[in-house]
């Protein structure tokens, strides 16, 4: 009976990981200053981008059931794959298929480590990307008939601050011409151009990433060869929440934040609060910490650049962070007003250090 029940177990895994994710992103795309569209990059299931992302009432209808059934499917196979106790998650927490999945990277001062973790194994290649066993979703969010593949690339640049402590190292994302997405039954994402790393399925057992006290780390740095336009507003990280329609947080650059990076909460809010920016030069990495407690609705930063240990840059700041949801790791280019993109562009952000620890104790890492 034993075997049995394992056998049944792994067929469940298995049908799980080769079922596609409702790739319903990115409808709660929001420029900011001079990057606004005139009212029309709305947030919420009828967002507009541009003016081309519309969708008309069946369409959203259909995206919405499509999306209940597939959370429905994530959910049921979620507690199959964890039916077996907890293993199942304590051998996602350490995940080593794929092109990451590195456990506390070496750093015995870590905190329990909790999904998503995003750092990049130093033999993993671009293609990596593109299979179910990634760390980062493989069918969501690039441009149409791109692989992940065509969009990540390992630039030749020092290790981020937790990536030193493993044997992890940084990688680009990269936007052209053709990172254009077409959401799920909507139109084509026409004057914006981006790709976003969503962390795996894994990282959504029992919405273990956005409960609790959690503490997400990144480190974010400019590509010197793939510069980015500042007269644009960029979205860099972003918690967007189960039902598509809002940003818990949002950290960005360009517009009217210029050379600068800052991270801004809830997008419900008519302005959303500016809780902390710095300024996002050629100085290396930008490092960040964001302790999110999602039981008493605030939100922390911790900041370093370079090699140097984070600090605490802001008291816990009352943020809503209800609304659950997906964390995005990107570079999402939002038109000036309702100028159409520039073309021929070859542009690029790096990313490295990406994980998440339990801080229900208090305990951040800071180096």
């Amino acid at each position: 009976m034993k075997a049995t029940f394992v056998t049944l177990i792994g067929l469940l895994a298995t049908s799980v990981a080769a079922t596609p994710l409702h790739p319903h992103v990115g409808v709660s795309i929001v420029a900011r200053g001079d990057a606004k569209e005139g009212g029309d990059a709305k947030q919420g299931s009828d967002a507009k981008q541009g003016g081309d992302a519309k969708k008309n009432d069946k369409n959203k209808q259909a995206d919405k059931a499509a999306g209940k059934a597939d959370k429905a499917g994530a959910s049921g196979a979620d507690k199959a794959v964890g039916g077996a106790g907890k293993a199942g998650a304590g051998a996602a927490n350490n995940a080593t298929a794929g092109a990451g999945g590195a456990a506390a990277g070496g750093d015995s001062k870590a905190g329990a480590l909790v999904l998503p973790d995003g750092r990049i194994k130093k033999d993993a290649k671009p293609e990596d990307f593109n299979v179910l066993a990634s760390v980062f979703k493989s069918a969501v969010v690039k441009g149409d008939g791109l692989n992940f593949s065509d969009i990540v690339s390992f630039p030749n640049v020092d290790a981020s601050l937790f990536d030193k402590a493993g044997n992890t190292k940084a990688f680009a994302i990269n936007i052209d011409d053709k990172s254009i997405f077409i959401p799920k039954g909507g139109e084509p994402q026409s004057n914006i151009r981006r790709a976003d790393l969503l962390p795996s399925i894994r990282s959504q057992l029992d919405n273990v990433a956005v409960k609790g006290v959690r503490t997400l780390h990144f480190s974010v740095q400019r590509d010197a060869t793939k510069p980015l336009n500042e007269t644009h507003d960029y979205q860099l990280v972003n918690l967007e929440s189960g039902d598509f329609s809002f940003h818990q947080f949002d950290v960005r650059t360009g517009a009217d934040n210029k050379k600068d990076i800052a991270i801004f909460g809830n997008s419900k809010a008519a302005t959303p609060e500016k809780i902390f920016s710095t300024p996002f030069g050629d100085k290396g990495f930008e490092n960040f910490a964001l302790k999110l407690d999602f039981d008493a609705n605030t939100m922390q930063v911790f900041h370093s650049t370079g090699n140097e240990p984070l600090k605490q840059a802001t008291e816990p700041v009352k943020n809503d962070l209800a609304g659950l949801g997906e964390y995005h790791f990107s570079l999402v280019k939002n038109p000036v007003g309702t100028a159409t993109q520039p073309t021929g562009i070859k542009e690029a952000i790096i990313y490295g250090g990406i994980f998440m620890e339990d801080s229900t104790g208090g305990k951040v890492t800071l180096q």
